[in-house]
């Protein structure tokens, strides 16, 4: 597989009454980079505080490394569960178009699961980003002050109320 771009940056991003919300710019050149111009995968991130997005290049890596520990498990004689391992780390996200602008509906599921409303705070995590209500980032404490301080910023510099 050829070199992936990290995903790195992002900001604070207005979603409008259809849903719809443009990616970060800093993460549409990324996703450019890595391939994906006119679709997108979502899912909720594993602790469950925010979305993920990421690009099909991600996707099959993950996939090659699921299927190696099953393949490694089962050479040194133990017991693994190819279909449960599937089920338990496949996304339960969806793909999503992605237009020329870099805009894109949330799925109403994935936008609850979220807890999206007016904003949404993308975040560059490497292999793919976060996608958060930013007032929530503010509440976590799995989120590091800094990112926190940056949140605030934008928050304020956009005028954004909850």
């Amino acid at each position: 597989m050829a070199e992936r771009e990290f995903y790195v940056g992002g900001g604070l991003q207005a979603i409008d009454g259809k849903s719809r919300v443009a990616v970060a710019v800093d993460l549409r050149r990324q996703l450019e980079r890595n391939g994906a111009t006119k679709e997108i995968y979502l899912d909720v991130h594993q602790h469950g505080e925010c979305l993920i997005g990421f690009d099909t290049g991600w996707l099959a890596l993950q996939h090659e490394e699921m299927t190696s520990e099953h393949r490694r498990l089962r050479e040194r004689g133990e017991a693994s569960d190819l279909a449960q391992a599937r089920r338990q780390f496949a996304p339960v996200g969806e793909p999503v178009s992605v237009d020329g602008s870099g805009r894109f509906v949330f799925p109403s599921f994935l936008k609850a699961e979220g807890a999206l409303t007016k904003w949404a705070y993308f975040w560059g995590s490497f292999d793919y980003f976060e996608i958060w209500n930013p007032f929530v980032l503010l509440e976590s404490a799995q989120v590091e002050d800094r990112l926190k301080r940056r949140v605030r910023h934008d928050i304020a510099e956009k005028g954004a109320i909850a």
